[in-house]
């Protein structure tokens, strides 16, 4: 009985390797690579040239964030026929683009219209959700393994609210933002128009809204932002009472 247990152990033991060694290493899933900027491209059908239009407007919007580095490097794994993007679905989970470690994964399906993609019944702008999954990226170079999110064990709404900030927020005024979630829809999870063609889900809008608050209102840096210890709750509160004295 002892090594019927000891021998599935072992089994078990050697498939997460098996699993763990593919989920680092892209390649092995997918026919082709290409390299383009700071991106290595992992994808199985002939190269969309659209695409690299589509990652200068992504790096365009990432270039001035308080914590980018130039000499970053991520690995962009499309959907596009490799089992690779259904294993990390399966692992880490349903999203946009999952982004972990310095990896972007594209989960969605692409559209006939340039710059698009369609999720969850969404057509989504590409270079949106790319340059938000890059900046996860960022975040992870920036932090490291140890401070990185989930083992950093950041705030969701700071972590993601950064992310917003950076790629949706620079551009947008605090109380054009406030007004907007005035009339977002009541659920967390449901779609808001930004306009231009860019969307996000009102939880995430309302993360936007309070690391907007903390870096253009109350003048903190990435890292007093970061070691802030206002609760996100009473933080809003503020934020609807500055909003309101205007």
């Amino acid at each position: 009985m002892k090594k019927v247990i000891l021998k599935s152990f072992a089994l078990l033991g050697f498939c997460l390797f098996l699993l763990v060694i593919f989920l680092l290493n892209p390649s092995l899933l997918y026919a082709h690579q290409d390299t383009y900027k700071n991106l290595t491209i992992y994808h199985n059908g002939v190269f969309d040239e659209e695409l690299k239009e589509g990652i200068d407007l992504s790096l365009a919007k990432i270039e001035s964030a308080k914590i980018y580095q130039k000499d970053f490097k991520s690995q962009l794994c499309l959907s596009d026929g490799s089992f690779y993007p259904k294993l990390v679905q399966k692992i880490l989970g349903d999203d946009v683009f999952t982004a972990f470690s310095n990896k972007v994964v594209v989960l969605g399906e692409s559209s006939e219209t340039f710059n698009h993609f369609h999720k969850w019944g969404q057509e989504l702008r590409y270079d949106q959700f790319l340059s938000h999954a890059l900046m996860h990226n960022l975040q992870f170079k920036h932090h490291g393994l140890w401070g990185a999110n989930p083992l950093g064990n950041h705030p969701q709404w700071k972590w993601e609210g950064y992310v917003e900030y950076e790629v949706l927020g620079r551009e947008r005024s605090l109380e054009s933002l406030v007004s907007l979630l005035q009339d977002a829809p009541q659920e967390d999870f449901d779609w808001v128009d930004l306009g231009e063609g860019e969307k996000t889900m009102k939880r995430h809008l309302e993360y936007l809204v309070l690391t907007k608050y903390c870096f253009d209102i109350l003048n903190l840096s990435y890292d007093e932002f970061m070691k802030d210890e206002r609760i996100e709750e009473l933080l809003f509160t503020d934020v609807q009472a500055w909003y309101y004295e205007l």
